[in-house]
């Protein structure tokens, strides 16, 4: 038994047909319809899945979709040639003879309208300078029909490529739409030629008791306006201004990742130092070892304190491992510049002993800290003086301290590592006046070290030459005060000079 689609492809394809059948509700309705009402090649796609005659269908409608012909009077004269197939002809008789009896539903509906809108954004599009040019296919805002949901929904674009006027292309669509939903739009980021065109949009639904509800919208054209030379500039100031912002940005990025390879070099430079500390440190063990091995009666002596470092390095002892990090920066007073604070010029201090950075001047002080918890090998008996690492002296020391005004504009004093007690501007000393100077005392002698003198000349060591070595730093008219037991110095007008006696072995 035939379907509504084969009786509405039957009829449409022998159109003399329609004059003398009265039977078919197919031909009836498509009668009723064929004037422009309903979109006829809509239909035959809507149909073209049901169809018990789908070969006949689909050749039927593949001619009908190439034009898209939808009226009666053009259709039959495109279909009533004479060259059209007896064979076919003769099918379509049989075909429409079992649509007689069939129980189709088109033939009792009745057409309505439905209200559709196609808006165009923006209403005036020019060349390369629109953006975002849209159509936008909508239900109107009042609808005498109620529907629930389109069949199908589409934009279409006039096909001027064809001689056929009626001629339409679907540029998008939608099936199985709810009527509350139902918005297509098509956007061009950009107006170029392809966004040129006459285009209309339409929708077809049913309603519960087989009424086809359908809708077209008139045409919109959309024409592309005469580009002026300020048009032309216009673009060209956004390509500019867009290419500046790319170029901003790419500036910002490169920034970023600047910084960040500057991150990590940095870190692998501290990593680098630590490494490098841990394999002197290592060092250091390994000469003090020998050293114990080799020298087994003349270790240096037990306790917590700290010696000035000589560019030779830390004296060779377990007691100093790890100690050779700390140090003091002193911030001189800046007026004076180089001229207050300075170094000896042939000093045997770790350098760099002075550095500037624009007026201001820096003195910094590295050193040798023992570590040890124990004291049971003191020091030897003599006049001298070291630095006390904790606050704390030996046995037979005395405290003292040396205060130092240092700049007092944006001060930059500054201390790092295994450093003595306090902060470079209040220096901790440890001082001895158990022996005579002049009387030889025993130090191990395989590296060169540095004490400081107590008020007489420097002390004596067996084994070991002493060099008297200098540095002064500036200071502010403020307070510069010694209290206690503390080495030589010299307090000049704005500065303090100090003097340290450096051994070397004979």
């Amino acid at each position: 038994m035939a379907t509504w689609c084969e009786e509405l492809v039957i009829h449409r394809s022998l159109p003399w047909r329609l004059k003398t059948s009265t039977r078919s509700r197919g031909a009836r309705a498509l009668k009723s319809h064929q004037h422009g009402v309903v979109d006829f090649h809509i239909l035959l796609e809507l149909c073209c899945q049901r169809s018990l005659f789908k070969k006949i269908t689909k050749r039927t409608i593949d001619r009908h979709l190439r034009t898209n012909d939808c009226t009666y009077g053009a259709f039959s004269r495109q279909m009533a040639s004479f060259n059209f197939s007896l064979t076919v002809a003769f099918t379509f008789a049989i075909v429409d003879l079992l649509c007689g009896f069939g129980m189709g539903f088109l033939g009792d509906s009745r057409k309505l309208d439905f209200k559709l809108n196609l808006t165009l954004e923006p209403k005036h599009v020019t060349r390369a300078r629109s953006e975002n040019v849209k159509l936008r296919c909508e239900p109107g805002s009042s609808q005498s029909v109620q529907l629930e949901k389109f069949t199908l929904m589409r934009i279409l674009k006039q096909n001027l490529s064809d001689d056929t006027e009626n001629t339409w292309v679907s540029i998008l669509e939608k099936k199985d739409v709810d009527v509350k939903n139902a918005v297509l739009e098509f956007v061009w980021p950009r107006a170029t030629s392809e966004a040129l065109g006459v285009y209309r949009c339409d929708a077809i639904g049913f309603t519960p008791d087989a009424s086809i509800v359908s809708g077209n919208t008139p045409n919109i054209e959309i024409k592309m306006d005469e580009v002026t030379v300020n048009d032309a500039l216009d673009v060209l100031r956004r390509a500019k201004a867009r290419l500046q912002d790319e170029v901003s940005y790419n500036t910002v990025e490169i920034g970023e990742l600047n910084d960040k390879l500057d991150g990590l070099i940095e870190e692998e430079r501290n990593r680098s130092g630590v490494i490098d500390e841990r394999l002197a440190a290592s060092e250091h063990v390994k000469e003090a070892v020998v050293h114990r091995l080799l020298f087994p009666e003349s270790p240096w002596p037990s306790g917590k304190y700290a010696l000035l470092q000589p560019d030779t390095g830390c004296p060779l002892g377990l007691n100093f491992y790890g100690g050779h990090t700390g140090y003091f920066t002193i911030h001189g007073e800046s007026s004076q510049g180089t001229r207050k604070t300075f170094a000896n010029t042939k000093t045997y201090l770790t350098k760099p002993v002075v550095t500037t950075s624009g007026s201001e001047v820096f003195l910094t002080l590295k050193f040798c800290v023992s570590n040890t918890m124990t004291n049971n090998l003191p020091w030897p008996k003599g006049e001298y003086c070291i630095h006390s690492a904790d606050g704390n002296c030996p046995e037979d020391f005395s405290t003292g301290i040396i205060r130092l005004d240092t700049e007092d504009t944006n001060n930059q004093d500054a201390k790092g590592g295994n450093h003595p007690s306090n902060v470079p501007s209040d220096l901790r000393f440890c001082c001895t006046k158990s022996g005579v100077h002049s009387t030889p005392m025993v130090l191990p002698t395989e590296k060169p070290f540095y004490l400081y003198r107590q008020q007489n000349p420097c002390q004596a060591v067996a084994g070991m030459n002493v060099t008297i070595d200098y540095f002064e730093v500036g200071v502010e008219s403020g307070y510069n005060t010694v209290s206690g037991e503390h080495p030589y110095t010299v307090l000049k007008t704005n500065s303090r000079r100090f003097e340290v006696c450096y051994y070397s072995k004979k």
